[in-house]
């Protein structure tokens, strides 16, 4: 399924680049192409396919020139899978000791001695998401950098320091 870009992310990616084409050109320099009353195009820098998404820092502001020169260097790239390790490192989030998926099989963070939740860290009560667990940092990282990282979701995948937590908090709040 392609995924296209929203209005409001079209017109601030075009705000962004001041109305000049956002391509590179074969010597490296941006083309800065003039587009205000020219044909434009809106092109994924990192390709829907391989996981890119519709952000506007995805989305880049192209002349046709450029949008049909870049879109046929990636027809190769267009045949590639990715490897084990892209599937890891996508799946990590920063501040995460380790890998995710690196850890024993179906255990999230949630689960983790080192993940740092505590008895009040729910959202609210009510609207979207309801009660549901907040993010919380991982003591591992922080002994292993001696700073706080970026807090985790619950549900991401464990990574290879494990250690299975004797007080699992429950997902939801009561």
């Amino acid at each position: 399924m392609r995924l296209e870009f929203s209005k409001r992310t079209m017109r601030e990616a075009r705000e962004r680049a001041e109305g000049l084409c956002e391509g590179l050109l074969s010597n490296g320099e941006r083309c800065n192409a003039n587009l205000a009353h020219k044909p434009c195009h809106f092109d994924h820098i990192i390709p829907a396919a391989i996981g890119g998404d519709n952000s506007l820092q995805n989305c880049a502001f192209l002349c046709v020139p450029c949008h049909l020169e870049k879109t046929t260097k990636r027809d190769i790239q267009d045949h590639l899978t990715a490897g084990p390790v892209d599937t890891l490192a996508r799946a990590t989030h920063p501040g995460m000791a380790h890998f995710a998926g690196t850890g024993p099989a179906l255990k999230t963070c949630r689960e983790c001695a080192f993940w740092n939740h505590k008895l009040y860290d729910y959202r609210a009560k009510n609207g979207k998401w309801r009660g549901l667990i907040l993010p919380a940092d991982c003591n591992k990282y922080r002994q292993m950098t001696q700073r706080v990282g970026d807090k985790i979701p619950d549900d991401a995948a464990a990574c290879k320091y494990f250690e299975q937590s004797e007080h699992v908090p429950a997902r939801y709040a009561k």
